[in-house]
């Protein structure tokens, strides 16, 4: 596994460890937050991206940090952890879940949205079509989702 490490406009590495991408990722959040940079940026712009699992985002970061032993409540760096890969691949594959769960939360409330919308107007063909459509894509995304939480609790998350 490699890694890479994103914080603000520069990108580092990669690395060959979590642990590594993690000491780089807290040093430069460090001094973006000693400059002032603001949560918005940091919450946006600041992530560690595992080769072929995509990201995981400051918090995701932090929540694992502790929960590895990597930092105290304080934020401090602890020295001697070893995590192993099977760690570091349940993390990226939680916050994977995770972000998948609430893209499908997100189009589920448009797609209701968009069908109260489409209830309001006149009867014809085409309202008739685009709320089977609306009704078969919820259906879909509903099992979607299903999946994803079956997927959620083998993972552990």
């Amino acid at each position: 596994m490699t890694f890479m490490v994103k914080v603000g406009n520069p990108e580092f590495g990669p690395f060959n460890s979590f642990l590594e991408a993690f000491r780089k990722f807290h040093e430069e959040v460090l001094k973006m937050v000693k400059e002032g940079t603001s949560y918005q940026v940091l919450e946006t712009f600041c992530w560690i991206e595992c080769e072929g699992r995509g990201p995981i985002f400051i918090y995701e970061i932090g929540d694992a940090a502790y929960s590895l032993g990597l930092m105290d409540e304080k934020g401090k760096l602890i020295d001697g952890v070893e995590v192993s890969e099977e760690e570091v691949a349940k993390i990226f594959g939680v916050a994977f879940v995770d972000h998948q769960l609430s893209q499908i939360n997100r189009m589920k409330e448009d797609l209701s949205t968009i069908t109260e919308l489409v209830e309001q107007l006149p009867d014809c063909e085409e309202k008739n079509e685009i709320l089977n459509h609306n009704t078969e894509f919820l259906n879909e995304l509903t099992k979607e989702e299903k999946t994803l939480q079956e997927k959620q609790q083998d993972i552990g998350g």
